[in-house]
């Protein structure tokens, strides 16, 4: 209930920098750019992460001032447990709501634990797709220094929220259609996946992508 509280920062992500040089688009223009390849069947997604920026996208999902077709909250394996009382929160305050959108709460494909597994396989085994973001050091052979390293590169919110996400979503609507796992996306059906940023994060963006699932 104290996320509530919190969405009250109304800055327009169109007066950004990274907005005016085009190197991220308002929604609507991802939505025509789909439209004009061909893209006749368009699902709005909220990747919801439990956190406020998502949040606040899921509230004004309730309250009817955007459409979403899923909501999917992606379990890492590394949650605090804040975290899954959020999720259980908001699917009471979807109840409240009579909101009928599918909830779906999924993990990554292969590794059951999440990310406590991935980091197990690094120790233990040969597995070497190591990619939390972990700070390392290293040490300098001739003093024995310890010298900071930086930090490994970041691919963990790739692998285990935003690919299953993708393929929570892919499986729900084949299922709707009527279709098998290994059968083809009628080409017609295009993705709009949302995540949840506050208008500082938006300098974390490099690039634009617009891929179809």
């Amino acid at each position: 209930m104290e996320q509530l509280t919190l969405f009250k920062d109304t800055r327009d992500y169109r007066e950004h920098k990274k907005y005016r040089n085009g190197i991220f688009k308002a929604k609507s223009e991802i939505r025509e750019h789909l439209i004009r390849n061909g893209k006749k069947r368009i699902y709005d997604v909220l990747s919801f992460g439990g956190g406020t920026q998502s949040a606040h996208l899921l509230e004004e999902h309730f309250r009817g001032n955007i459409h979403y077709d899923f909501i999917v909250f992606s379990d890492t394996g590394a949650e605090p447990k804040f975290i899954h009382e959020q999720v259980e929160w908001w699917k009471n305050r979807q109840i409240e709501y009579q909101n009928n959108t599918p909830f779906i709460i999924t993990h990554h494909n292969s590794m059951e634990k999440g990310l406590e597994e991935m980091l197990m396989r690094y120790i233990l085994t040969d597995y070497q797709r190591f990619q939390m973001p972990v700070y390392c050091n290293r040490i300098d052979e001739k003093t024995g220094e310890e010298i900071p390293a930086g930090i490994m590169p970041r691919k963990c919110t790739v692998d285990f929220k935003i690919v299953p996400v993708k393929q929570a979503v892919r499986r729900a609507v084949m299922k709707e259609l009527g279709l098998k796992p290994k059968q083809r996306m009628p080409q017609d059906i295009a993705f709009i996946i949302d995540i949840g940023f506050s208008y500082d994060e938006i300098n974390r963006i490099n690039s634009l992508s617009i891929s179809t699932i």
